[in-house]
């Protein structure tokens, strides 16, 4: 019996502390893009990025996001001490490449960012899809900005939401698209609650062109449509819709690692293991 309960401490202990294979240790499935600022090796803090630095994609498909302009900068410790990368309103990385987003694709994108400067412009944050024209539907571009608010566009509509992320505030940023939905069929949540609708551009769906995408900027098609004055220190991305279950889970995670407060809670498995661990140390003590 004291086998089985030191067996049970241990595994609780190492359940809740250990490092995971996927967001939350979620299904891989679908698992797209995954930038962790915290994997980034060999630089310092406030160190810029130069041609030939990139940020390592840890989904496993290798869509390393590679400098391509500015002077992006590596933050050694941000929120909570974790990790991430500051953009001055003129730089971004890019993968040039197909990364399996193509038509009317569904999708669920996480993004834990804080906008920072005065927060007026259109700040382009993750851009996918066509990346060397302007063609309505062809590609998805996720903006935030304090006064416009914050969603989707696709330079011929777009679904805006009120809640934006609020200057020099980390939060984290959830999007997603259901398979074959239309423009305004896109769900936002920051910090785990659903956003209210500013405006609705449209009813067209998507015919995404898969050429990979950009990260704090958009710099094609006749100039610059807007760059990120922010941080990002993670961002996830999934080819397909997350179950509500799966939503929460990862969104958890996230809020646990950056100790943000937020409306995700842990999940039920997650807290009978740890309370388990709990009540055998306390019987243990006794």
């Amino acid at each position: 019996m004291k086998k089985l309960m030191l067996i049970l401490v241990v595994a609780a202990i190492c359940f809740a502390g250990s490092a995971q294979a996927t967001p939350g240790g979620i299904s891989g499935t679908g698992l797209t893009l995954w930038l962790d600022a915290g994997t980034i090796t060999g630089m310092s803090d406030g160190q810029a990025f130069v041609s030939g630095d990139s940020w390592a994609d840890s989904s496993g498909n290798n869509y390393d996001a590679s400098f391509s302009l500015g002077a992006p900068a590596y933050v050694a410790s941000s929120l909570n001490g974790q990790a991430a990368v500051s953009f001055d309103g003129a730089s971004q990385f890019n993968y040039a490449g197909a990364i399996g987003a193509s038509g009317a694709d569904d999708w669920t994108i996480f993004i834990v960012m804080k906008q920072t400067g005065d927060g007026s412009t259109n700040d382009r944050t993750f851009h996918f899809g066509d990346q060397t024209t302007l063609t309505g539907g062809a590609s998805v571009s996720l903006d935030t900005s304090q006064g416009s608010g914050i969603g989707p566009r696709y330079n011929n509509g777009n679904k805006i939401f009120n809640e934006v992320l609020g200057l020099d505030t980390y939060r984290i940023a959830a999007l997603q698209m259901p398979t074959g939905g239309s423009y305004n069929s896109v769900d936002y949540w920051r910090d785990g609650t659903a956003g209210t609708v500013k405006g609705n551009g449209g009813a067209n769906t998507t015919n995404l062109v898969d050429e990979g995408y950009t990260l704090g900027g958009q710099n094609f098609g006749g100039g610059s449509l807007g760059y990120l004055t922010g941080d990002i220190a993670e961002l996830i991305m999934y080819d397909r819709v997350l179950t509500a279950g799966e939503l929460n889970t990862v969104g958890y995670y996230l809020e646990d690692k950056y100790a943000l407060d937020t409306a995700y809670v842990p999940e039920p498995t997650t807290m009978a293991l740890l309370g388990l661990g709990s009540l055998v140390l306390i019987r243990r003590k006794k």
